[in-house]
């Protein structure tokens, strides 16, 4: 009696396992079924976040909304012929001052570059010490006046530019540096020297041009006791005519 019911349990066990597989076989069978029915997409989806359009800005453009413009020069420079009637004078270290007229005669290649031959008179006179020294004890410097000065140099502009006075006119310019080599004549005495000067030449109607030099000069002197070098301010005014050829 026992024995038969082991084995009718048995029986109901295995039945009811055959019966779990056959339903995990069918449902396997249904997911493939699925999968091949469903159409292919091989393209993939992602996510794509489009960003707003901003136009790039204009750096050319002013707060106006116009472009800024580069006028054309009011006089150029470009083979340009300068003649100038100078005033100068020359404050030195060594007790003696000067002052005197020449000229400049100024030519320009580029808008950048010109060459300027300078000749001046000038007029040498004692400082208030040394003229003060002179009359207590009869002493005078070693140094000898100079009387004539005649240079070479080199003038470059590295742009120009303009600027309104009074509300009336505008003055057209151009920033230059300046350099000169030459000597200078003292009595029986050569003194070869250089000036080096920041420049302001001015453009005007009819060709007119004006100019302010400011240079530092270094001139040597061979004295009683050897060369000696000296150094002084020379400021220029000039004023003249040009034309360009």
């Amino acid at each position: 009696m026992v024995v038969n019911r082991i084995t009718c349990f048995m029986t109901l066990l295995s039945m009811m396992m055959l019966a779990q597989v056959s339903s995990a076989y069918a449902q396997q069978d249904d997911v493939a079924e699925g999968a091949e029915s469903l159409p292919e997409d091989t393209s993939t989806s992602a996510l794509v976040v489009q960003k707003p359009d901003v136009g790039v800005p204009d750096v050319n453009a002013r707060a106006g909304g116009e472009r800024p413009t580069i006028q054309n020069r009011f006089a150029s420079k470009r083979r340009l012929l300068v003649v100038q009637p100078l005033l100068m004078t020359h404050v030195r270290d060594d007790f003696y001052n000067s002052w005197g007229g020449g000229a400049d005669l100024s030519y320009y290649f580029t808008e950048r570059w010109g060459l300027e031959l300078r000749a001046v008179f000038l007029r040498t006179t004692l400082d208030a010490a040394a003229f003060d020294i002179k009359e207590r004890f009869g002493i005078v410097p070693d140094a000898r006046p100079q009387n004539r000065w005649l240079n070479v140099g080199v003038r470059y502009s590295p742009g120009y530019g303009k600027f309104l006075m009074w509300d009336n006119f505008v003055v057209h310019f151009d920033p230059q540096l300046v350099l000169h080599a030459g000597v200078a004549s003292a009595d029986r005495r050569l003194l070869p020297g250089a000036t080096a000067a920041f420049s302001l030449m001015t453009h005007w109607r009819w060709g007119i041009k004006a100019k302010v030099d400011l240079g530092i000069s270094v001139q040597g002197e061979q004295r009683e006791r050897g060369w000696v070098l000296t150094t002084g301010f020379a400021p220029v005014l000039g004023v003249g005519w040009g034309r360009n050829f």
